[in-house]
């Protein structure tokens, strides 16, 4: 089944999914013919002030390749576009969501789930002796896992991240 933008389009309950990516897809014309290399990226020596004015340095220090910093099995690893706000204020409408289907320890993780063919993401918790999906945003309650759900873990969640430039 080939992946695109228009084919794979999930509205779900509180944080739906609109779009469902390979990892190498956002970045196809920096992996042709580079398929077992990774985009590499210039790594500074220097933090970034988030408060006052203040630039110190500004060589390159080294380079990272984000794919082998993020993507632990790409054949496992998809992206997803998030929407909504009971994640808020870690992970927000508009926000990527890298997931790998190869994790196996879901507990205390960010995952992507399907309860009921309904398809969130949602932190897996214990509370009080029972496991429990969680919201980040309080206004949402916590959604009690019983033997009677039908639960499915699509994957763990590993990094989030926005798009700074578009808006789409």
């Amino acid at each position: 089944m080939e992946l695109n933008r228009d084919s794979l389009v999930y509205k779900i309950d509180y944080l739906p999914v609109t779009a469902c990516y390979y990892a190498d897809e956002l970045t196809p014309g920096l992996m042709r013919g580079r398929e077992n290399e990774g985009a590499l990226v210039p790594v500074f020596s220097m933090a970034v002030q988030c408060g006052l004015f203040g630039i110190q340095d500004d060589h390159i220090e080294n380079y990272l390749s984000l794919d082998e910093r993020f993507i632990r099995n790409k054949h496992a690893t998809f992206i997803f576009k998030m929407e909504g706000d009971s994640m808020s204020p870690h992970i927000e409408a508009g926000d990527y969501l890298i997931v790998d289907r190869s994790l196996t320890d879901f507990m205390d993780k960010i995952v992507v789930v399907d309860v009921f063919d309904e398809r969130m993401c949602k932190f897996l918790t214990r509370s009080h002796g029972q496991t429990v999906l969680r919201s980040f945003n309080n206004r949402y309650k916590d959604i009690v896992v019983t033997d009677e759900m039908d639960i499915n873990i699509f994957g763990v969640a590993t990094l989030s991240f926005k798009d700074l430039i578009r808006n789409d």
